[in-house]
C-alpha cells in the first residue's frame, strides 16, 4: 500500500491547509490554524489568559508556524528588493512636472494679469486725453478760418494815442446780453479787432473787477502798446448802451472808450491788474475753457 498523503487542517473551522504560508500553531494552545483563525480570540484558545499578559510582544513571539516534513520548507526567503517600481518613478517625475508646470503657469498669468492692467489703466489715461484733445479741436474748428488775417481795419502803428484813436473810430459793437453776447463776446471780438489793426492784445479772465460778485469771472483786453505802456480795455464799454457815455469822457477827458483809469471806474481799476488768465489769442481762450461758446462773437456779427 502506498504511504498516507500529508494532510493538515485548522484545528477550528476544518480547512485544508496546502502550502507552508498558511500553516500557524499557537504556543498557547499548540493548536494548528488557518490564517484567519491563528490569533488567539480567533479560535477561543484556552491559553488566551497568557496571549493578553503578552499582548505587548512582538506579533512574531506570539505565532510561529508549524514545523513540516521535509516535502516543506521550514523558512521562507524574504522577496527580492526590486528597487523602486517604474511606474513610481512615472509618477513621481509627472508630480514634480505639474508642480514646476503649475508654478511657472502661475508666475506667467499674473506677468500678464499685471501687464494687462498696466496696459488697460494706460489706455484709460490715452484715451481720456484723446477725448479731451478731440473735445478741443471739434470747439477750435468751431473758430472762421484765417480769422487773424481777415485785414478789415486799417493798420496802426500800435502806439497809445494811435490806440486811443482806434478805440474811438470802433463805435458800439453790439447790445449787452447775458449768455449771448456778453464780456467774453465783446473781449474777443475787441482783441481780434485790436491784432487786425496791429496792435499787440491780450484776452485777460478774472474776478469782477466791480466787485459786485465774489463767483463771477470777468473778461477784459489787455494791450501793450509798441511804445511801452500796457493799457486795459474795458470791452463792455463798446455796448450800444455804454459807448456814448465813453465818448463823453473821450471828448471832455481825453480818455479813450474802454480804457480803464481812475477816473472813470474809481477805486475798482486797480481790480482790472488782478487778472488769473492771460490769453495770446482766442484758440488758447478756447483751449483753456474747453469751448468755443463764451468767446464765439462771429454767430452774432458778420464773421471775419
Amino acid at each position: 500500500m502506498g504511504g498516507k498523503s500529508l494532510r493538515i487542517e485548522c484545528d477550528f473551522c476544518g480547512k485544508v491547509l496546502r502550502r507552508y504560508g498558511e500553516v500557524f500553531k499557537c504556543r498557547y494552545c499548540g493548536g494548528v490554524f488557518c490564517a484567519e483563525h491563528r490569533l488567539p480570540p480567533n479560535h477561543q484558545c484556552l491559553g488566551i489568559d497568557r496571549w493578553v499578559e503578552e499582548g505587548t510582544r512582538p506579533y512574531e513571539t506570539l505565532l510561529s508556524p508549524l514545523e513540516q516534513p521535509a516535502a516543506y520548507e521550514t523558512t521562507r526567503s524574504p522577496p527580492p528588493d526590486r528597487g523602486i517600481s517604474p511606474w513610481t518613478l512615472l509618477l513621481a517625475i509627472a508630480l514634480i512636472f505639474s508642480l514646476l508646470f503649475n508654478a511657472y503657469f502661475y508666475t506667467v498669468v499674473g506677468n500678464l494679469q499685471k501687464r494687462y492692467s498696466d496696459l488697460q489703466t494706460k489706455y484709460e489715461e490715452l484715451y481720456k486725453e484723446y477725448s479731451e484733445i478731440k473735445q478741443v479741436y471739434d470747439e477750435l474748428v468751431k473758430v472762421p478760418a484765417n480769422y487773424y488775417s481777415s485785414n478789415h481795419f486799417a493798420d496802426y502803428s500800435g502806439t497809445y494815442s494811435e490806440l486811443c484813436s482806434f478805440l474811438a473810430s470802433l463805435g458800439p459793437v453790439h447790445s449787452y446780453e447775458e449768455n449771448v453776447f456778453d464780456c467774453s463776446e465783446f473781449a474777443s471780438y475787441l482783441e481780434w479787432a485790436l491784432e487786425d489793426a496791429g496792435f499787440d492784445a491780450y484776452i485777460v479772465v478774472g474776478p469782477d473787477p466791480s466787485g459786485k460778485s465774489s463767483q463771477a469771472l470777468h473778461a477784459w483786453v489787455l494791450v501793450k502798446t509798441s511804445d511801452g505802456r500796457e493799457v486795459m480795455v474795458e470791452p463792455t464799454a463798446f455796448s450800444a448802451k455804454n459807448y456814448p457815455i465813453e465818448l463823453l469822457y473821450y471828448r471832455y477827458y481825453g480818455i479813450a472808450p474802454g480804457v480803464v483809469n481812475e477816473l472813470k471806474y474809481g477805486e475798482s481799476a486797480h481790480n482790472y491788474w488782478r487778472y488769473n488768465q492771460c490769453f495770446k489769442n482766442v484758440y488758447q481762450a478756447v483751449n483753456a475753457f474747453r469751448s468755443v461758446d463764451e468767446w464765439d462773437w462771429w454767430t452774432v456779427l458778420p464773421p471775419p
